[in-house]
């Protein structure tokens, strides 16, 4: 069995770091170039212009100001806003009812009308 770098045979290690090196140094290399060459084309840009940046990249480049339909999550929202509103109005009713039943000298319990009843010292 052959030894490792742990087992004292250190030059593989290094011929292993060399080949990544070049591996990665070719690949970089090459990246450049095609990055170079793209700029040159046209219709190959790397960024959007400085006007499509300042309008948006949705309006820009999808003629849209949104992707997808996100309809959906105003609609809850929307919901959600009408069933608290409704809420507080309900809330603001009964205490009105409450309120006025109370100086008739009834409460009311969970439906049932009771009269008030107070207590003398």
């Amino acid at each position: 069995m052959a030894s490792g770098g742990i087992d004292g045979n250190g030059r593989q290690v290094g011929l292993q770091f060399a080949e990544i090196t070049a591996i990665s140094s070719y690949a970089f290399v090459v990246s450049c170039l095609l990055l170079l060459i793209m700029k040159y084309i046209p219709g190959l840009h790397l960024r959007v212009s400085d006007e499509a940046e300042e309008k948006g990249l949705d309006l820009d480049q999808f003629f849209d100001e949104q992707i997808g339909d996100w309809s959906i999550y105003s609609e809850i929202e929307k919901k959600r806003y009408q069933d608290a509103a409704e809420t507080l109005i309900g809330a603001r009713e009964h205490g009105a009812a409450r309120s006025s039943s109370e100086r008739d000298g009834v409460e009311e319990t969970k439906g049932v009308s009771t009269p008030v009843v107070e207590a003398s010292a």
